[in-house]
């Protein structure tokens, strides 16, 4: 038996007595105040349930007399205080009847006449029962969660690994839907990649801007939200809730080494208990395992990458070296050729034959320029750093810069039959950058487009400004890109067609020098996917910030 005057030290523990004897409950309140809880007694079964809608108490002291007026109403009574402790004192003639109250998980039952030191006693000996229940119960939990967690590490393979969280996530919880979002760095956006409960279209289009809603909210703060309520969010936030809230929901973050990965969503319906603390604590633990496992599963998928970017790299350089060869050697074959016949045939050629092949030469001498402007772009872009100070930086109206870029290929489209189609653009629209390198950005883009867009295809720009950046859209109706080959398009001299079988010219610089100007402007350049289109390129630079 616990030492008397030793209460609990995490914090007073709270016992309320039900005793229509007015002395002999503040000698109970005395006696409990003694050893350190806090005590406090009602007279009545009215005001013993009014406390229950007021406070959380650790210790229920119950008269048992009022089991002979019904037990009914001790149903209520347990589903109102769902987590205290029972100690009922009975007279001993109405003990058969008080006993029957053991359906309430009654703890212990005391028969009059109980002194203040035996109640002393009993509350001491509940609460180390309760104790030890919690205990037990933690440990039980604890080999489940230690299974799951295990399953979690072993699984490499990340599709199927999120998918397992959520479902676990959900069956522990009981939730009605469940979804697992992850941040997309270059678009700074999260995205679904494995829910329960929610439609395949859904999860197609569902997405939440990294500081934006909910999810987005939680992403960028790493702050979790169980709700309940509308009470419950941030009033900032309560604008996110599309169509109105469900009856209860937890979001939380997934977090390794203090970066946040994504968010888990749950959500339960009205008719469903809403989430507990012990919900809440039980979700935290799963979602930093699953963020462990998540992180694992990526490095493990980045590895095999790596091993096949090294064996990419080894045919890239053997491809290099015979685009490279081709570009350089037919141009010069034909400066060489034509420039032979005008000196061998000086004195038999007339001023039209002498332009004709004048102009070959200086075309393929433009041609041979811009194979060299492309690599020695490539090489400055190492030492560029753009600068306010210096001019180069400053508000450029987007809806300019697009303007030239399309007049620029306006005739190479005509010439291959395309209709190169600029979407309205919203007035005002300002980006932040260096103007003649945001145009050489597009140039590119622009030049990709045509290129591998064939005859009777669109290729069509558009703008879609936010609150930070605007995102230039690049699209056409070409073939797009080989999800193979997606993660090397922005690598330097990369060509998606093989060098012996190629059909269209250059030495793959054009998309990893936008990419690297779209960064060096605090910018980002990625590849999606798009319904009616092929390859579809997505420029988003700042309105107003910093460059790199």
């Amino acid at each position: 038996m616990r030492e008397q005057g030793k209460a609990p030290a995490e914090r007073q523990v709270r016992v309320l007595i039900g005793c229509a004897d007015p002395s002999r409950a503040e000698a109970y309140v005395q006696a409990l105040h003694e050893v350190g809880y806090q005590a406090r007694s009602v007279g009545g079964w009215t005001r013993l349930m009014a406390e229950m809608d007021a406070d959380a108490w650790d210790v229920l002291v119950l008269d048992g007399r009022w089991a002979s007026e019904g037990i009914e109403r001790f149903a209520e009574l347990r589903a109102a205080a769902s987590g205290a402790m029972w100690i009922v004192i009975s007279p001993a003639d109405l003990l058969p009847t008080t006993v029957s109250l053991v359906r309430f998980d009654v703890a212990e039952f005391l028969v009059e006449p109980v002194t203040p030191v035996a109640l002393q006693e009993a509350v001491t000996r509940v609460l180390e029962r309760a104790r030890e229940r919690h205990e037990v119960a933690r440990l039980q939990a604890l080999v489940p969660l230690y299974r799951v967690s295990h399953a979690f590490m072993v699984n490499l393979h990340l599709e199927d690994l999120l998918q397992r969280i959520v479902e676990t996530a959900v069956a522990a919880t009981g939730a009605q839907r469940g979804s697992l979002m992850l941040i997309d760095e270059d678009r700074q956006e999260l995205t679904v990649q494995a829910a329960v409960g929610m439609p395949p279209e859904v999860m197609a289009v569902a997405r939440e801007r990294v500081g934006q809603g909910i999810a987005g909210w939680v992403a960028r703060t790493g702050v979790p939200l169980v709700i309940n309520n509308e009470g419950d969010i941030p009033p900032f936030l309560r604008s996110a809730l599309r169509g109105g809230m469900a009856h209860s929901a937890v979001c939380l973050p997934l977090t390794v080494k203090g970066r946040t990965i994504g968010v888990m969503n749950l959500t339960k319906t009205a008719d469903q208990p809403p989430f507990t603390r012990g919900d809440a604590e039980l979700l935290s633990v799963l979602a930093g395992q699953a963020a462990i496992a998540i992180e694992n599963a990526r490095l493990f998928e980045e590895m095999e990458r790596a091993y096949k970017d090294l064996q990419e790299l080894d045919h890239m350089k053997s491809e290099f070296i015979n685009v490279a060869a081709h570009e350089l050697r037919t141009p010069v074959a034909i400066m060489l050729g034509y420039a032979s016949l005008l000196v061998e045939q000086t004195d038999r050629l007339t001023a039209d034959s002498m332009r004709e092949y004048a102009e070959v030469i200086l075309r393929n001498a433009e041609r041979l320029q811009r194979i060299t402007d492309d690599l020695l772009a490539l090489e400055n872009l190492n030492n560029w750093q753009p600068s306010e100070e210096a001019g180069e930086l400053r508000l450029i109206p987007v809806g300019e810069v697009i303007q030239r870029a399309v007049a620029e290929f306006t005739p190479a489209a005509e010439e291959r039959g395309l209709s190169l189609e600029v979407e309205a653009i919203p007035e005002g629209v300002m980006i932040w950058g260096d103007e003649l390198k945001v145009a050489l950005i597009l140039r590119n883009l622009l030049s990709n487009a045509v290129k591998f867009t064939p005859s009777g295809g669109r290729v069509v720009l558009s703008v879609e400004p936010s609150e930070e950046e605007v995102v230039i859209v690049v699209a056409d109706t070409g073939p797009g890109v080989d999800p193979e080959k997606r993660r090397y398009i922005f690598q330097p001299f990369y060509q998606a067609e093989p060098s012996l079988t190629r059909t269209h010219p250059g030495l793959g610089l054009g998309l990893s020098i936008a990419r690297r100007l779209a960064e060096l402007h605090g910018g980002r350049l990625w590849l999606e996917d798009r319904p009616g289109f092929g390859a579809v390129f997505c420029l988003a630079l700042p309105r107003k910030g910093s460059a790199h």
